[in-house]
């Protein structure tokens, strides 16, 4: 019996000193330090079905920390609004198991991929509005400078004309007609396609000799002429005389 406990004694006193020169070993190489002890204590500390419950508890707060984002979200996002109209359930979820709240965390994704998507698609589209709307006020611009300078070179036209000799001698040489051959004059002009000579003509007489002519206008077509020659004198009025 003796001899039994001696034998356990050494064998005992054997393996605890291995095990010292192992931890020396370990502790010499730098494979060792009170940190890494700490975590091997740290290991076994918990039973096995304990750190599963922990692990367990960590993942629900998790996807419930990540549900209160997406709720959070929910209240500047239509989409989400039309999807969770009462808000995601994260209570619900933080008691699913692992599988349910993959397939939750799967949904809230797409979700928020279909967001981003339409987000993209929102900015694009108000590219393409400003690029068109940018293009029709360039055109608008343009617009406007032509009529500008198509206003200056009327004026321009005009000035001249007034300052023209021979123009203002057939004035005159017209205002001393009869009114039904100034209307003959006129009628000849307008054959030969010359609707603006004329109508700076009615322009240069006073209001008087112009009504005359105008007058001498009573047949059907003539009186559609006359009302044609009458708009276009009005728009002549749009330039200013004394310009």
């Amino acid at each position: 019996m003796k001899t039994i406990w001696n034998v356990i004694t050494i064998v005992a006193i054997a393996h605890f000193l291995a095990l010292i020169g192992f931890v020396g070993f370990l502790a010499g190489t730098k494979r060792l330090n009170r940190e890494r002890i700490d975590a091997a204590r740290q290991i076994f500390a918990m039973t096995l079905p304990e750190e599963e419950a922990a692990k367990d508890a960590e993942a629900k707060a998790q996807e419930k920390k990540k549900l209160d984002a997406v709720k959070s979200t929910l209240k500047d996002d239509p989409l989400l609004v039309s999807l969770y109209p009462n808000g995601p359930d994260t209570e619900t979820s933080a008691s699913m198991n692992s599988e349910e709240r993959t397939a939750t965390v799967t949904s809230e994704d797409e979700f928020l991929r279909e967001r981003e998507m339409r987000f993209k698609k929102d900015q694009e589209h108000l590219k393409r509005t400003l690029e068109e709307e940018n293009r029709k006020l360039q055109k608008g611009w343009k617009d406007l400078k032509t009529n500008q300078d198509a206003f200056r070179a009327e004026v321009e036209r005009q000035r001249k004309l007034r300052e023209d000799t021979q123009f203002q001698k057939m004035i005159s040489i017209l205002k001393g007609l009869p009114a039904k051959d100034t209307k003959g004059k006129l009628d000849a002009f307008l054959a030969q396609g010359k609707m603006e000579l004329v109508i700076d003509i009615l322009d240069a007489f006073d209001a008087r000799t112009a009504q005359k002519v105008m007058k001498e206008y009573k047949t059907a077509p003539e009186n559609a002429l006359a009302a044609e020659l009458l708009e276009k004198l009005k728009d002549r009025g749009m330039v200013p005389a004394g310009s």
